[in-house]
């Protein structure tokens, strides 16, 4: 069967990459954030600099949690979205700006069978 007569559902689940998770709660994390070295450790921006600055473009994350280690920051952020539908799009839209703007990249899973 040509795509072209195939269902639209089919079409749509060839064209999708089959290797995506998503994860519920929706999380994603950011890597490639910008650090710099001071006194030895790694230094980088704060969970709560790194939420209000995606909240001010409209995300709306729950929490962002910078991780640290014990060289200092990672240039690593969990980033939590809602765990309702307008967090799942927000966080769709959140992946989408960064894809966009080639900066930070931000990858989203779901496990479907355990939500």
């Amino acid at each position: 069967m040509s795509s072209s007569r195939m269902p639209a559902e089919k079409r749509s689940m060839q064209n999708s990459d089959i290797n995506e998770l998503l994860v519920y709660p929706w999380v994603g994390i950011l890597a490639n954030i910008p650090r710099t070295i001071e006194n030895g450790k790694y230094v980088g921006e704060s969970g709560t600099k790194l939420r209000n600055e995606f909240t001010a473009q409209g995300f709306k994350p729950k929490k962002v949690n910078a991780l640290w280690n014990n060289r200092g920051h990672t240039g690593f952020a969990v980033v939590e979205f809602g765990k309702d539908w307008p967090g799942f799009h927000c966080a769709m839209e959140f992946e989408k700006k960064i894809k966009a703007a080639g900066e930070r990249k931000l990858r989203l899973w779901m496990d479907w069978t355990g939500g």
